[in-house]
């Protein structure tokens, strides 16, 4: 598994700890840093960090690192109104060029685009998803 991977799926489970224990949340608030060491995600020396909603991340530096945080989603499961927010009416478009990447890797903890509300409880509901999956790798990690 590539170290992006593990990070995300580390941070998914920090985000999950925060939303299950509101002590270890005020724990990450305060000290970001501290908080990711735990959980095996690699840190910058001396960056500021920032903890904002998804809809105001902004690229990481080596001197200033964003996190995302947002409360708990309540989505319980996925029904036809929460698909179609997830379809957002979007009209297809023709096939790209083969040469054209159809979507790039991003990594989750230094750069998120959202537009909408419904993008961020998207990203909650693919977090939670990843979480799941990690914990069945049966890797070790936290």
């Amino acid at each position: 598994m590539d170290q992006i991977k593990k990070n995300n799926i580390a941070y998914g489970k920090l985000l999950n700890k925060c939303w299950d224990d509101p002590a270890y949340l005020e724990k990450f608030r305060a000290d970001p840093a501290a908080a990711l060491k735990e959980f095996g995600i690699p840190t910058p020396p001396n960056a500021r960090y920032h903890i904002v909603a998804p809809q105001d991340m902004k690229p990481s530096t080596k001197e200033d690192v964003y996190l995302y945080y947002m409360d708990k989603p309540e989505v319980t499961s996925l029904n036809e109104e929460t698909l179609g927010k997830v379809a957002g009416g979007v009209v297809p478009t023709p096939e790209p060029e083969p040469h054209e990447p159809i979507m790039e890797s991003v990594d989750v903890m230094t750069h998120v685009e959202v537009g909408t509300e419904v993008v961020a409880e998207v990203v909650a509901v693919i977090m939670a998803v990843i979480l799941v999956l990690g914990e069945g790798t049966g890797d070790g990690d936290q």
